[in-house]
C-alpha cells in the first residue's frame, strides 16, 4: 500500500509541470495553395511582398523576392487553377510588357487587411509632432 502511494505521488509530481505548461501561441494561418478564381485583387509592396485579397480575407506570400515592386504584376504559366508554394511566377511591368525574371512562391500566410494611407500634405503623409 505504501509502495502504491509512493508511486502515485511520484507520478503526480512528474506530471504537474507538464500539465502546467501552456502551448505556444499559434501563428497566422498558412496554406500551401490559393485558388486563383477566389482572388479578387492583388498587389506588390515596397517591402517586396506579394499580397492578395480573396473572398475570405487577405493573404501574403512568404517568398522573399526582391523584384516584387508596387508597379509590377505576376504572370503564371500553369494548367492549374491554383497559386501554390514552389510555383514559379514571372514578374512583369504591365504598362510596357517588360519581364524582370521569375520568383518561386512560398506558402500563403493570412494577414490583416492592409491599412489605407492617411491624408497627404504636399505629397507626404504628415508626421505627428510631439508637444
Amino acid at each position: 500500500m505504501v509502495e502504491r502511494s509512493a508511486l502515485l505521488i511520484l507520478a503526480m509530481l512528474l506530471a504537474g509541470p507538464a500539465l502546467a505548461e501552456t502551448p505556444p501561441p499559434a501563428g497566422p494561418e498558412t496554406r500551401q495553395c490559393l485558388t486563383m478564381r477566389d482572388i479578387r485583387s492583388s498587389r506588390m509592396t515596397a517591402d517586396h511582398e506579394y499580397q492578395v485579397r480573396s473572398w475570405n480575407g487577405w493573404w501574403r506570400n512568404t517568398a522573399s523576392c526582391p523584384i516584387f515592386q508596387p508597379d509590377r504584376a505576376i504572370t503564371t504559366r500553369t494548367a492549374s487553377d491554383q497559386l501554390c508554394r514552389n510555383d514559379t511566377v514571372i514578374v512583369t511591368l504591365p504598362s510596357i510588357g517588360a519581364e524582370y525574371g521569375g520568383c518561386v512562391l512560398g506558402a500563403w500566410q493570412r494577414m490583416e487587411a492592409p491599412g489605407r494611407p492617411g491624408p497627404k500634405a504636399g505629397g507626404k503623409t504628415p508626421v505627428p509632432q510631439g508637444r
